[in-house]
Parts: C-alpha cells; structure tokens; sequence
C-alpha cells in the first residue's frame, strides 16, 4: 500500500522514485522509496516554490516572490531535515523589508539570485539551470560552485525573419551534452565540459511545445492541440499521438512510453480515462503507478 500526499497537488518534481510534491499551499513533500510514503510537509520559505530538480539524494529547489522581485536558490540532501526559515508570510516579508539576511536552515548551500530559475536538471556530478535574461550556470550540486556560465541562446525562429517571444521550457543534462528547450518549438545544444554552443535546431512539429521528457532511447514531447510525438536521440519524428488533453509526466519503460495528464493515461496500446489528473508515474511492483492531483495513486490505466 502506498500512502497518499497530505493535499492536492499543484505539480511534481524529480526522476523516477526520486520525487517531490508541490502542494496548494508551496509546501513541499518528499517521497519516500523505501517506505513508499510521502514525508511530512515542509515549507522552507513562505513563497512560491519556481523549480525543483532532484537525483537520487540530491536536490535543489528555486524560488520566485513576484510581488518582492526576489529569487532563491538552495540545495538540499533529500534525507536531511528541511526546516521552515520563517514562522508564516509575514515574518518572511518582515525580514526582507528590514534587509535581514534569508536563509534556508537544513540546506547545503543557499543564494539570492538576481533572476527567477526557469529551468533546472541535477545529476550526481552537476546541476545546470537557466536564470532569465542572465544566462546558463553549470554548478557544484553539492557547493554550488560555478564550473562554468554560457550565454543563452539565440532560438531558431519557428520561420524565417520571424521575431516572436518564447522562453526556456527545460534543460537536460546528458553524459556529454546539455539540451535545451524553448516553448515555440526550438533546441539548443551545449558541450557539458565548458558551455560552449554545438547544435541547435527546431522540432519536426509546428505547433508550440508543452512538455519534455528524456528518456533512454529518445524523447517524448507535446504539442499544443493535444498531440504527443515520440522522437528519436536526434529529434527524428518516429511516431505521433493524439491525446485528450494536456500531459503532465511521461516515462520510457523497456523502450515503450507511458504518460498521464488531464483525465487520461496513454501508452503504446492507446489511451484509457481516469476520473482525476496524473501528475507523476513510478514503476512499483513491476507495475506502472500514478499519482494524481488529489494525492492518491493508482495503477496506470493500460498496466491494470
């Protein structure tokens, strides 16, 4: 039996068993492998919660206070005690109203950041994130000492002489390489030793980029007005799907993609409804299981 989170789910974080809740409220849970239950939750800092990336037992977790133009980042062990900095909303706005220092108790390291986190990916060597407007960071996950800064890139427009705003929709750390995403459709390539610019391109598709998943035989990707189109290492379009609705996570499991999202799961025999949203699946019992946005899981529905 597996334990439910403690509240609706905003949205989920991580790889594989590996995995974090965001809930209604910005507090975060952290799912526990060996127990197959949530931990209590935590709320580290009084605001909202921007991006998580976890590997393993380790994570780092961003932060954006629109209102107060400030961004956080922090690392964390996944096992260690994540402690609350602040008492509520108050005290926290308090202390950056006085110009007193924000912490986050139980991390490993912590920074203001001069730019909200659009993206992040985190192995056991490095973590890599996209700051808007401010360029790309490869960093220490466990010191968070910068190995190198590379600008970010200039996205190949969806046509020729077309100026049109898009933002970074995710970042992909490979043994070698680094990915890039943007939501209009675009990719860029980087060399993981030193930033540098080696590639880049757009998706065989014309419609605007939803979600991406990496997986270890290619890529799963959606496109606005329900499609989800599974790509090859190097972005060739080996298959098509129409979904019902949005996607809200996908995995490969033994060369097959499984996904779930807006009141559907999907896989390589079809699609079934489900009555809730899938926010996250896991592989448990050789069975693929999914949690939903009110906390419960339940087997994936082409896996019963």
């Amino acid at each position: 039996m597996t334990e439910e989170a403690a509240g609706p789910i905003l949205h989920c974080f991580g790889k594989n068993e590996a995995m974090t809740a965001l809930l209604m409220d910005d507090s975060i849970q952290r799912w526990d492998i060996t127990g197959r239950k949530f931990l209590p939750p935590v709320l580290p800092l009084p605001t909202e919660v921007a991006k998580i990336a976890i590997h393993e037992n380790l994570a780092i977790v961003s932060w954006i206070d629109r209102e107060l133009r400030l961004a956080r980042i922090a690392g964390y062990r996944m096992e260690d005690e994540w402690l609350p900095a602040f008492a509520d909303k108050g005290e926290y706005r308090n202390a950056v109203s006085t110009n007193q220092d924000i912490h986050a108790p139980g991390s490993l390291w912590n920074h203001g950041m001069s730019a909200e986190i659009l993206a992040i990916d985190i192995d056991e060597t490095a973590a890599v994130f996209v700051a808007m407007n401010r360029g790309i960071y490869l960093i220490d996950p466990l010191t968070s000492n910068e190995i190198w800064r590379s600008e970010i890139p200039e996205w190949s427009p969806p046509w020729k002489g077309a100026k049109v705003d898009s933002y970074t929709l995710s970042v992909h750390l490979g043994e070698n390489k680094i990915h890039i995403f943007d939501d209009r459709g675009a990719w860029v390539c980087l060399e993981r030793s030193d930033g540098s610019h080696t590639d880049q391109g757009r998706l065989p598709f014309r419609g605007k980029t939803g979600g991406v998943w990496k997986g270890t035989s290619g890529w799963a990707i959606t496109e606005a007005g329900n499609k989800i189109h599974i790509l090859s290492p190097e972005f060739t379009l080996l298959e098509t799907k129409e979904i019902p609705g949005p996607v809200r996570h996908a995995i490969e499991v033994e060369s097959e993609w499984y996904w779930t999202g807006w009141r559907h799961d999907g896989g390589p025999n079809g699609v079934t409804p489900r009555p809730e949203h899938g926010v996250w699946q896991i592989m448990m019992d050789k069975k693929v299981r999914v949690l939903c946005n009110d906390g419960r899981w339940s087997n994936h529905g082409l896996t019963v």
